[in-house]
């Protein structure tokens, strides 16, 4: 599968969660612009993070194949968009600028949720991050009614963490290893940076 590349810094996103992003960037307006002219089942791209410890432009070889749920054209031809990511992938070829913006084959990495106790690991989050969680509550996002695989999509994303072990946490396929490392980092940090989108914009799909 060939797909169109958007490049983020420092962010990382997690399949099943839903994330607002103002797009503005006269390069990727052109990506928006070109993936909304498709069908809506192909109105997909990729998030890509930048390496920022490596040479400029290099990304991270793992992204996440997102499609845009929603989108609103502002009057300054800036675009709002709500997407969804799908599933995890891997970079395998960069292709050249032949547009504004890159282009790359992937491979989409199959999520491994065998053993998964759903309510039991909800639980145990909830427990150990429930201060945080009340103070999530009160900005409006109501974590607790959540289904488990978008709740744990959204704890990964706010991780205090580094991109590089956010990264690690997107390639890892087997979900209860995911949840002992994320069981890792929280022992370290105890505490959820707060969520980049606003009460208002930000949206679960039940």
């Amino acid at each position: 599968m060939e797909l169109p590349i958007f490049a983020l810094h420092y962010t990382v996103l997690f399949p099943r969660m839903v994330v607002p992003i103002h797009v503005f960037e006269p390069r990727y307006i052109k990506l928006v612009r070109d993936v909304l002219s498709r069908t809506e089942d192909e109105h997909l791209f990729i998030a890509a993070t930048y390496n920022e410890t490596e040479q400029d432009d290099d990304l991270y070889s793992t992204g996440t194949v997102c499609k845009i749920f929603d989108a609103t054209e502002n009057y300054d031809g800036s675009f709002d968009i709500l997407v969804v990511p799908l599933a995890s992938c891997e970079i395998d070829e960069l292709c050249d600028y032949v547009l504004d913006y890159r282009m790359a084959l992937i491979d989409i990495n199959d999520e491994d949720w065998s053993g998964v106790n759903s309510y039991e690991l909800k639980n145990k989050l909830v427990t150990i991050l429930k201060g945080e969680l009340e103070e999530i509550q009160e900005m409006g996002v109501d974590l607790k009614e959540t289904p488990f695989d978008k709740f744990f999509a959204i704890i990964c994303f706010s991780l205090p963490c580094s991109t590089e072990e956010k990264i690690a946490l997107l390639r890892e396929p087997k979900i209860l290893r995911r949840v002992e490392m994320v069981l890792d980092i929280l022992q370290q940090t105890r505490v959820l940076e707060r969520f980049i989108p606003s009460p208002e914009d930000y949206r679960i799909l039940n």
